[in-house]
């Protein structure tokens, strides 16, 4: 039986649009801010985190994830081609299908699992505050843990929680299991803010440089400590679908696909970069942004020279 280990956080066809040939063996820049490195890979070769998906559950096929995601990657994958080659979307089946594509890609990502945390450890707290926790639903959860290789010896014992957790002793932790195991309810969630939109197709103009994708493509704020909402109209929402063309939310009821200027460019472009965690996928390194704080159109290798200034200037996050 075939057994991936290393899982994808963005799908190889996705990440190809982005490549210099618009294929999967094309050349990609990937810029990552965080680490202050950039390099030129191929898709099958970034975005990727051993066993990321993988459940450590009895009786639970460990990679059941892994390859769902892959087979609705084998529905989405001539979709997606069709409509970067295209511009237009034929049906609304299409745009269902590419919605879906882009829920997917949320679920399934680092940020989405880091708010999926967040909210699985607020509800535990609630519950330990409340004493709703059981015996058994306390056993169950450490046995998890320790098959997901979780050093369980750091949790403290189900008599002493409620009153660590009051006196702020003690916070917990959401399970590993929980954090792979609510992908589908999640990307089901995101679907459905989506789906009750407007939505435009950007065509970058030749010359632009064109969009470029991060490890979390799907944005809806200029900033993630905006904290803004998916599910707020009033919020613009923007997704890279390749190099060269973009889906974005429209407020006037208006459809179809548009030229996007240079101005649009950068602006799509520098909420990807902000809303990220720090990594740009782009075929090539002068792709377009504004500025922070302004209108002012630049460079992405113009931006990386600042960052690099400003970390030997003493400046951790520029």
């Amino acid at each position: 039986m075939n057994r991936p280990r290393r899982h994808h956080l963005l799908p190889v066809f996705y990440l190809a649009g982005f490549t210099d040939t618009g294929l999967r063996d094309g050349q990609i820049y990937v810029f990552d801010y965080r680490r202050n490195q950039h390099y030129r890979s191929v898709p099958k070769n970034i975005a990727n985190e051993r066993d990321f998906y993988r459940l450590s559950e009895p009786e639970c096929d460990p990679f059941v994830i892994e390859r769902n995601m892959a087979q609705i990657e084998t529905e989405f994958a001539p979709v997606l081609y069709r409509v970067v080659e295209t511009g237009i979307f034929q049906c609304p089946e299409e745009l269902g299908a590419i919605l879906s594509l882009i829920a997917m890609l949320h679920a399934r990502g680092q940020r989405a699992r880091q708010q999926t945390s967040v909210a699985v450890q607020q509800t535990m707290l609630r519950k330990l505050k409340d004493g709703d926790v059981t015996r058994e639903q306390w056993d169950g959860m450490v046995a998890a843990e320790a098959r997901a290789g979780i050093d369980v010896s750091t949790l403290p014992p189900l008599e002493d929680l409620n009153g660590l957790v009051e006196n702020d002793g003690w916070q917990p932790k959401a399970p590993e299991v929980l954090k792979v195991g609510l992908i589908p309810e999640l990307h089901q969630a995101v679907f459905d803010a989506l789906a009750n939109r407007t939505w435009s197709l950007a065509r970058a103009k030749p010359g632009s440089g064109g969009f470029v994708c991060s490890d979390t493509p799907l944005c809806w704020s200029d900033s993630p400590q905006l904290c803004a909402r998916l599910d707020d109209p009033n919020n613009a929402v923007t997704v890279p679908l390749s190099k060269d063309l973009a889906l974005i939310t429209r407020t006037d009821g208006r459809t179809g696909t548009y030229e996007a200027v240079n101005h649009v460019v950068g602006w799509v472009n520098s909420r990807t970069y902000f809303f990220s965690l720090g990594k740009l996928y782009s075929p090539s390194q002068d792709f377009l942004f504004l500025r922070r704080g302004g209108n002012q159109l630049g460079r992405g290798s113009e931006y990386f020279a600042y960052c690099e200034r400003a970390r030997r200037a003493g400046i951790d996050n520029p």
